[in-house]
């Protein structure tokens, strides 16, 4: 499944990453949808729940926890996609 999803990235997630907290908005653009795709795979319906976990364990507002999903997702599934080739 993992592989599956990394797939769906695409790219170099670092990459990416540069270029959101670069102000880029393609990579911004980019990075939400194969969050969101990432989100949908792991999560499916249950995403909402996890959501307001999420916001009760970190204390951020719900519409924080609901931009940084999409943005976090890409980062944590490459890394994982790295530990799993190194």
């Amino acid at each position: 499944m993992l592989e599956e999803l990394a797939s769906t990235l695409g790219g170099d997630t670092l990459g990416q990453l540069a270029g959101v907290l670069g102000g880029n908005q393609w990579a911004l653009q980019q990075a939400n949808r194969d969050g969101e795709g990432i989100l949908g795979h792991v999560f499916g319906q249950s995403r909402p729940r996890v959501e307001q976990q999420v916001q009760a364990a970190s204390g951020l507002s719900s519409s924080m926890v609901t931009k940084l999903l999409p943005l976090l997702a890409p980062i944590v599934l490459g890394y994982l996609g790295k530990l799993l080739q190194g």
